[in-house]
């Protein structure tokens, strides 16, 4: 599996990378719904990359770029987690990234990826004075084909922030 091309769209608020597999290229692209400036970096694509690569057997996992060398060395330990919850994953190589050392853009946030699910109201209830920012990840629970849930799902989640007063959504 190789992470290629990131680019940034013609708004800040929308980023795209293509990952090439064995079988299939894949387009994952992050966008938000307000006009927060959305940084270029790998670490969120290879993020996405990791789990699906462990799952179909991929021995590795290019990326050509800086990447975050706090990051690289946790993903040792993600690799660890997820092959105790499911022992039919095999751990990935990270093949070609550049370790460097990023300071964070933003201080202070933390995000939480939230699927409008028991498990997501309660960790974002149980830990709402932290979390500043939602992601809403589309294609994850709801099949990306079943557009009415998923329009009907994004609407309502969109109303979260407002009811806790406490979190940016994206």
């Amino acid at each position: 599996m190789q992470i290629v091309s990131l680019s940034k769209g013609k708004q800040d608020h929308f980023i795209e990378i293509e990952i090439q597999g064995q079988d299939k290229n894949h387009h994952i692209y992050f966008k938000n719904s307000d006009s927060t400036v959305l940084s270029e970096n790998l670490e969120s694509f290879l993020a996405c990359a990791l789990l699906p690569a462990m799952k179909n057997g991929e021995k590795e996992i290019k990326v050509q770029g800086e990447v975050s060398q706090k990051f690289l060395s946790s993903l040792s330990v993600i690799q660890d987690i997820y092959t105790t919850w499911d022992t039919s994953l095999h751990r990935v190589k990270i093949l070609d990234a550049v370790p460097v050392k990023k300071d964070n853009l933003i201080q202070d946030r933390v995000g939480m990826f939230f699927s409008g699910g028991l498990d997501s109201f309660y960790t974002l209830l149980k830990h709402q004075d932290e979390i500043t920012d939602l992601i809403f990840v589309h294609g994850l629970d709801i099949k990306l084909e079943d557009k009415i849930l998923r329009e009907v799902t994004s609407n309502k989640i969109h109303k979260v922030p407002n009811y806790l007063n406490c979190v940016s959504f994206y």
